[in-house]
């Protein structure tokens, strides 16, 4: 008997979701929300944002090695 491959697609994208007039990022916050709603856990998604660190520009020359032998590689 003979086995056919399927081809792989890549990773998979969710699909973005509106509940309640929630954006959700995908079906599965959305089910989770939902299930927490209904065992009457108060919840909030994504209600606050923290900043670990600025974001900052790297001005220095950025020099690329080879792994095997640190020739430098054209970056």
């Amino acid at each position: 008997m003979v086995r056919k491959y399927k081809k792989k697609r890549g990773p998979v994208r969710a699909k973005k979701v509106t509940y309640d007039g929630i954006k959700f990022a995908s079906g599965l916050e959305k089910y989770m929300y939902v299930a927490l709603k209904k065992a009457k856990i108060k919840a909030k998604y994504e209600g606050q944002t923290y900043t670990i660190q600025e974001g900052f520009i790297f001005e220095n020359e950025n020099k690329c090695y080879r792994a095997n032998n640190n020739l430098p590689l054209p970056c």
